[in-house]
């Protein structure tokens, strides 16, 4: 499995230069529990004032920053269920700052009326959307008992919203329009009649069938309208930031969801970039540096070859990552402090980086700065 971004510290752990400086206990304790260590506030979202404050320890995307807006969220629950609900005081946004696994925080969840919503972008086809949006549900519903201080063991019924799943699909894999994703499905036994089923609805945005409900959802239509303008702009030969930044600016110079990218135009670019970089761009380099390490792990012995092969390749895999997005940014004659802001990275992660690196300019050759650090890391253990 791909190391979370905040475990790359670990391995520049030994590279400790002068003047760097890695975090205190209470600081990691602070972060680890979901407090900015700055500040010491909470940093997810904030029912009272409608706001989504930075946090990089919790699952992120654009969709979901748009569906915490009450508006954007009233806008797609009326089209999908052909309702009229016009006052966004309605929606109560359902908070995700609970004990559950960061892996599986989903995109989006919101109570209106008698309904509990559950919606969650993909841009991969997952057939596991049942099994999370059971734990999205029990969590959610878990979490909303203890609110209530209500007593699951007592004679009075507890009365919970009516769930409902919902995912939207943007991915190039070949998808139905609409398509219903079943519990049972992963059931390892009789599947017929099964005492606990869930069922997702499946939209597939890029499906023409679904031109309509794109066309009676400005949220729905933005959305895929950006994500795919920065797809094209890669196509096209843009790098990533330009892709990111020329579709932001097309979105809002053509009243594309204009107030929300001029709002979160930073949060976006950050976001984004982040996205890419981690969940796609690093698919296509991490499978390299694994076998690289594979076959170097299990030269060391039978005992530790294969296990310490796959954990060398994913962590160089990482490392190569990082370190293109650092060299991108200093390309541009941003300071370590910068770059560590920009890509909510520890400077102590980033400063070592950048020293090597600087070495190798202005070509700021990838691959000599990637065997350097691998030196540097070696000579220290």
């Amino acid at each position: 499995m791909v190391p979370h971004r905040s475990e790359i510290p670990a391995l520049f752990s030994t590279i400790n230069q002068a003047g760097s400086r890695e975090p205190c206990a209470a600081s990691k304790r602070m972060q680890k529990y979901g407090y900015c260590r700055n500040t010491g506030r909470k940093t997810s979202f904030c029912r009272k004032r409608g706001k989504m404050n930075r946090n990089r320890n919790f699952k992120s995307s654009v969709f979901s920053l748009m569906m915490q807006d009450k508006v954007k969220a009233l806008n797609v629950y009326n089209v999908l269920g052909n309702s009229h609900f016009d006052n966004p005081e309605d929606v109560e946004i359902i908070t995700t700052d609970g004990g559950i696994s960061l892996s599986v925080r989903n995109d989006a969840s919101f109570i209106i009326g008698t309904d509990m919503n559950f919606y969650e972008h993909q841009s991969s086809y997952n057939p596991n959307m049942p099994m999370r949006s059971l734990i999205y549900c029990t969590d959610a519903i878990d979490r909303r008992i203890k609110e209530k201080n209500e007593n699951l063991y007592g004679h009075k019924q507890i009365k919970i919203p009516t769930p409902r799943f919902v995912v939207f699909y943007n991915g190039r894999e070949k998808r139905p329009a609409v398509e219903k994703m079943y519990l049972s499905s992963a059931y390892m036994g009789e599947k017929k009649n099964p005492d606990l089923e869930l069922s997702c609805t499946v939209y597939n945005l890029n499906a023409p069938e679904n031109k309509e409900l794109l066309e009676k959802s400005e949220v729905l239509y933005g959305y895929t309208f950006f994500i795919n303008r920065v797809n094209a702009n890669k196509e096209n030969g843009m790098e990533l930031e330009q892709a990111i930044d020329e579709a932001i600016d097309t979105c809002t110079r053509e009243n594309i969801l204009q107030d929300f990218f001029r709002t979160y135009k930073n949060e976006v670019r950050r976001i984004m970039a982040l996205d890419f970089t981690f969940e796609r761009q690093i698919e296509l380099t991490k499978m390299e540096y694994y076998q690289d390490g594979f076959a170097a792990g299990k030269a060391e012995g039978e005992a530790r070859g294969e296990a310490k092969g796959m954990e060398r390749g994913e962590k160089n895999g990482q490392l190569q990552n990082m370190i293109s997005l650092t060299v991108r940014k200093l390309r541009k004659g941003k300071s370590v402090e910068q770059i560590a802001d920009e890509l909510e990275e520890d400077t102590a992660t980033i400063a070592p980086i950048c020293k090597v690196a600087e070495e190798f300019a202005p070509e700021y050759d990838e691959g000599k700065i990637f065997d350097k650090l691998k030196e540097k890391v070696l000579a220290n253990n």
